[in-house]
């Protein structure tokens, strides 16, 4: 659904509920509310056009959220590959654990931002990197650690993929 469909569909339930306030129950219910409180229902109420100008405002904000999350997608990907990166370039074991505990929280941030873009693909593959990441980082030798390893940057690279094809959508 567009955001324009989103806005339309936004708009035709906010004059549902507008008409439907005035019917017998609501203004049964105005009156017990003004009665208990005095003139200050009158002053919280909305009127049309500024319920919808609120509603549009709370649309578009929704909307540049979501696309600035998105945006920042590429960016906990880039720190993913590089922690990944120098993880596989370590010169020891524990050097290479702390460079994947690093790729482990950017993967794992990388994967809930998939997920909030509607790109389930990429944030599943980024998940499976952050747990291999983390079962690297876990490792007792460093056999296990590369081989652990290996797996993370092959989701990685798989989530490459979904997320150009999420792109191309």
């Amino acid at each position: 659904m567009t955001v324009d469909e989103q806005m339309g569909f936004a708009f035709d339930q906010l004059d549902q509920a507008l008409e439907t306030r005035n019917t017998g129950e609501r203004a049964v219910q105005h009156r017990r509310l003004v009665a208990g409180h005095g003139d200050r229902p009158a002053a919280l109420q909305i009127d049309a056009g500024t319920g919808r100008l609120v509603l549009l405002l709370m649309l578009i904000n929704t909307t540049v959220s979501q696309a600035s999350m998105c945006d920042m997608l590429a960016s906990y990907v880039n720190e993913s590959r590089y922690e990944l990166t120098r993880a596989s370039k370590a010169s020891d074991l524990d050097e290479g654990q702390s460079r994947a505990r690093r790729a482990q929280s950017a993967l794992e941030t990388a994967s809930m931002v998939a997920m909030d873009c509607d790109c389930m693909d990429a944030s599943i593959q980024l998940d499976d990197a952050a747990t291999r990441a983390r079962r690297a980082k876990n490792a007792g030798d460093a056999d296990e650690f590369f081989d652990q390893l290996r797996r993370s940057i092959r989701c990685y690279n798989n989530a490459l993929d979904a997320i150009s094809f999420c792109a191309s959508q």
